[in-house]
């Protein structure tokens, strides 16, 4: 399918590893699978020979654009292309065709790992309620399986920054910095918020 041969061929966001790492745990690539990832999903191989420092990670999410248009997947037998999110303000989106694929992505804080969990479609923008719910489920699924996320990293765009104020972070020019809520996991721990290294140079 042309959608999924150009997100394969994104080889700057999802590596050839990763996806043999799905393929042979028999898991579907979770391009389709709108967040709804279960515990296997990311219970990849490498996760059971962890040392506990390892363990600790954080959650990443960036878009790609994409080409717009509909097409058949085989695989769900389902037709494909629209977004799989509301848009921002929580507005239907379901007559729209989606324009980028929104990334979810884990990546070690002490050794170098990576992989990638879930994709969801999107339009010119999406819901800051609905993408802090999928951050969220996807920080206690990890939590399950033994993985600490400490951190959630994304871009300063105008859609991240609307669920950075949900959980009340704060980095204006002129405004105190507060850069972490409550873990949802732990409410005696802390799960911090910040922008991705370059976008605090461009912002």
């Amino acid at each position: 399918m042309k959608l999924f041969r150009e997100l394969l061929n994104c080889t700057w966001l999802v590596e050839q590893k990763a996806i043999k790492n799905f393929a042979s745990n028999n898991i579907p690539f979770p391009v389709f699978v709108h967040c709804n990832i279960e515990s296997r999903t990311l219970n990849f191989k490498q996760v059971n020979a962890f040392e506990n420092q390892e363990k600790y990670a954080s959650l990443l999410l960036d878009e790609i654009a994409i080409k717009p248009g509909l097409q058949y997947d085989n695989s769900t037998k389902e037709v494909v292309g629209r977004p799989t999110m509301m848009l921002s303000g929580n507005r239907d989106s379901s007559n729209k065709l989606a324009t980028h694929a929104l990334v979810f992505m884990l990546a070690g804080m002490t050794t170098r790992w990576k992989q990638t969990v879930a994709y969801e479609l999107t339009a010119a923008s999406y819901s800051a309620d609905e993408v802090l719910q999928k951050l969220y489920y996807i920080v206690r699924k990890s939590h399950d399986i033994g993985l600490t996320i400490t951190t959630i990293i994304s871009d300063m765009g105008p859609a991240n920054r609307s669920f950075w104020r949900l959980l009340h972070i704060t980095a204006g020019r002129h405004e105190k910095v507060k850069n972490y809520c409550a873990h949802p996991c732990d409410k005696n721990e802390r799960l911090y918020v910040m922008p991705d290294p370059v976008h605090v140079f461009k912002n």
